[in-house]
């Protein structure tokens, strides 16, 4: 799979240049393979973002899915860590060991990808795809796009176009 039509190892290279937060977020993971999990988001085009990452990184990764409550950002603001905004049933376990990485979009799931940090003692890194609803500084890196406006900061890593999982043919 490739990132806007570049390779694999220069879609890593781009993550490792992404000044210091992404340099802080890739030395965090030592040299074994790293647990990641993928927080699926509730819309397509995030979903297709956050997996075209994943994948780019050539780790095996987890999906997670959720049943999401009806009212569920009320319960759950993206600044808070907590699991109210989903139904423990008809949701992926959420259990440890916890992952190393998670990688997810959405004001739904940041509530859900804190609680995982939280869990982890800390140690859990953080990467949010589109736009951080809360606090971008809060994450230890952000992928974003032009339309969401987000500031310049060491971990806010700006794209010209989103991210796809375009592959070559042949």
């Amino acid at each position: 799979a490739d990132i806007m039509g570049l390779t694999r190892e220069k879609e890593i290279e781009v993550l490792l240049d992404a000044g210091s937060a992404g340099r802080d977020l890739m030395s965090h993971i030592d040299s074994r393979c790293p647990d990641v999990w993928v927080l699926i988001p509730k819309r397509a085009g995030d979903t297709t973002q956050v997996l075209a990452l994943a994948e780019a990184l050539d780790w095996p990764f987890e999906v997670k899915t959720f049943a999401r409550r009806k009212g569920g950002l009320l319960l759950a603001p993206p600044f808070m860590a907590s699991l109210a905004g989903i139904r423990r049933s008809g949701s992926s376990e959420l259990k440890g060991p916890w992952p190393d990485l998670v990688i997810t979009a959405g004001a739904e799931n940041e509530p859900i990808a804190r609680w995982i940090r939280m869990q982890s003692g800390g140690r859990t890194r953080i990467v949010i795809v589109g736009r951080a609803w809360a606090n971008a500084s809060d994450y230890d890196l952000v992928v974003t796009t032009p339309q969401y406006r987000m500031p310049r900061l060491p971990n806010v890593l700006h794209n010209g176009l989103p991210l796809h999982r375009v592959t070559t043919v042949g």
